[in-house]
């Protein structure tokens, strides 16, 4: 299962122009792209998404915590 995390990561790199990150949810390997700062921008992404073959794209919502800086 982590293959194929690992050959949608490699094909999203190619896709989208912003931040890719694999996150294990079990029992699912998740692709997420981008941190929008608010929903429209995300649904863009989305639809983006959908429009570029990822047809089970969704928009979630997180906590956005700046970097710390040291």
């Amino acid at each position: 299962m982590i293959d194929v995390a690992i050959a949608l990561e490699e094909r999203a790199v190619e896709t989208f122009e912003d931040e890719i990150i694999i996150q294990f949810d079990s029992p699912y390997y998740k692709i997420r792209v981008g941190k929008m700062k608010n929903r429209e921008d995300a649904q863009n992404l989305q639809q983006f998404a959908i429009n570029n073959g990822y047809r089970r794209a969704w928009v979630i919502r997180t906590e956005n915590t700046p970097s710390s800086e040291n």
